[in-house]
């Protein structure tokens, strides 16, 4: 019995023993890891912490040069795409531009066009009206039915005159191939040398277009014998 309790005894105290290193260890690696992190925390430069820190401070640089092109580059191209965009709006507009001028020029010379044809059909109408008027005997001249002829005549050239119609001014005028026809050819010493002295048959403009050239007639200047 001594004997056992003698054992007991020892196996306590190595027991109690190992415990103590154990816990003697520990504080001294809690106290040596402490220690590593409060001399890292305030390194001078050149130590291994520090150019930690100037490796992690250069790499935050680069990333935002790196951000900045992009969007510079990226800004660009927006600005790039909306200028050729605004281009190709501009030239929508002025091919939209041209297409409704092209379009109003051509409804225009349509219808000047129609005009055109009706005047020419009805000039005939005019020159039997001139005729008419030109013969017509003075033992009728006053009665009624030539009252209304006349009236007739002056209402059909009126309407005409409204849609541009207007007769080619040829006596006294020099002769012009653009706006006459010469039929004779008249010596006379009281002329000059192609001036009109004589209109056969009127001649007539629509706007600015020759529906049908005067016929005239046109001197040729000679001397006086006297």
């Amino acid at each position: 019995m001594v004997e056992d309790t003698e054992t007991v005894d020892n196996r306590g105290e190595a027991e109690t023993a190992s415990a103590t290193r154990e816990v003697a260890d520990s504080r001294r690696k809690w106290h040596r890891r402490g220690t590593q992190n409060d001399g890292d925390s305030h390194a001078p430069e050149g130590t291994p912490a520090a150019a930690g820190d100037d490796v992690a401070a250069s790499l935050s640089q680069e990333q935002r040069a790196l951000v900045d092109r992009l969007v510079g580059e990226r800004v660009t191209q927006e600005q790039a795409k909306a200028e050729e965009a605004n281009v190709r709006w501009q030239r929508t507009q002025a091919d939209f531009a041209n297409y409704k001028r092209r379009n109003e020029q051509e409804r225009e010379q349509q219808g000047k066009f129609a005009t055109l044809l009706l005047v020419s059909e009805l000039l005939p109408v005019l020159d039997d009206l001139d005729r008419a008027l030109t013969t017509m005997p003075e033992s009728v001249q006053g009665l009624p039915w030539t009252d209304g002829l006349l009236l007739v005549d002056r209402i059909l050239r009126g309407t005409l005159e409204k849609q541009g119609l207007r007769q080619i001014e040829a006596v006294g005028a020099r002769f012009d191939p653009m706006l006459h026809e010469a039929i004779i050819q008249e010596e006379s010493s009281d002329y000059a040398d192609d001036e009109v002295v004589a209109e056969l048959r009127r001649g007539y403009m629509l706007h600015d277009k020759v529906v049908r050239p005067t016929l005239v007639k046109v001197a040729k200047h000679v001397a006086s014998t006297e």
